[in-house]
C-alpha cells in the first residue's frame, strides 16, 4: 500500500491546525479548529481501547493495554523524515476546514478515521495502533505551539468517551 505520511502544524495567523495527509503522491490538506480538536481527542481515545485485542478485558486492563500499544508504537514513529510537500492536492491548493471527524469500525475489525470537509468532500485514513500513535502525537505537540489552553493528556484520551461519539 502507498506510504501514509501525516503532519500537523499549529499556524498562528489562522489560529487553527494545518493537517496534512499525503498518501503515495496525493495530498489532502485540512484546517483543524480549536472546537474541532477538543470533540476529536476523546473520540482518539476511544478508538485507542478498540485497537486493542481481548474483547472481554476490563476496561482497566483494556485502558493500560492501549496505552503500553501507544507507546510502543509512538516509538517506532519516523519523525526524522521531513513531510513531502511535493505532492498533488486532491483538493485544490487552499486547505478546507474539517467539520467533523467520524471514527468507524468497519466489518472486517479494521478502524478508520473519515475526515469531512466543508465542501462536502471527505476522506477516510485507515486507523491502525500506528496512525493512532502518529496521529495523537503530532496534535499534541502542535496544540502545544498554540495558546488554546487545552490539556491533550494522552493518559486522559484512553479514558472511555460519553456515547454517541461513534457511528
Amino acid at each position: 500500500s502507498p506510504m501514509l505520511q501525516i503532519s500537523v502544524d499549529y499556524v498562528p495567523a489562522e489560529d487553527r491546525l494545518l493537517l496534512r495527509i499525503g498518501v503515495g503522491d496525493t495530498e489532502a490538506s485540512f484546517w483543524l479548529t480549536r472546537k474541532l480538536v477538543k470533540a476529536l481527542w476523546p473520540l482518539l481515545g476511544e478508538a485507542a481501547l478498540r485497537l486493542v485485542p481481548g474483547a472481554n478485558w476490563s476496561p482497566a486492563a483494556r485502558r493500560e493495554a492501549s496505552e503500553m500499544q501507544r507507546q510502543a508504537e509512538a516509538q517506532k514513529l519516523d519523525f526524522a523524515t521531513s513531510y513531502n510537500a511535493q505532492r498533488k492536492r486532491v483538493w485544490g491548493d487552499s486547505p478546507v476546514r474539517v467539520n467533523v471527524v467520524e471514527v468507524l469500525s468497519h466489518a472486517e475489525g479494521n478502524h478508520a478515521l473519515r475526515f469531512h470537509a466543508d465542501n462536502g468532500q471527505y476522506l477516510e485514513v485507515r486507523l491502525d495502533a500506528q496512525v493512532h500513535a502518529g496521529i495523537t502525537e503530532l496534535l499534541r505537540k502542535a496544540v502545544t505551539q498554540s495558546d488554546w489552553d487545552l490539556q491533550l493528556d494522552l493518559g486522559a484520551a484512553v479514558a472511555p468517551a460519553p456515547a454517541g461519539g461513534w457511528h
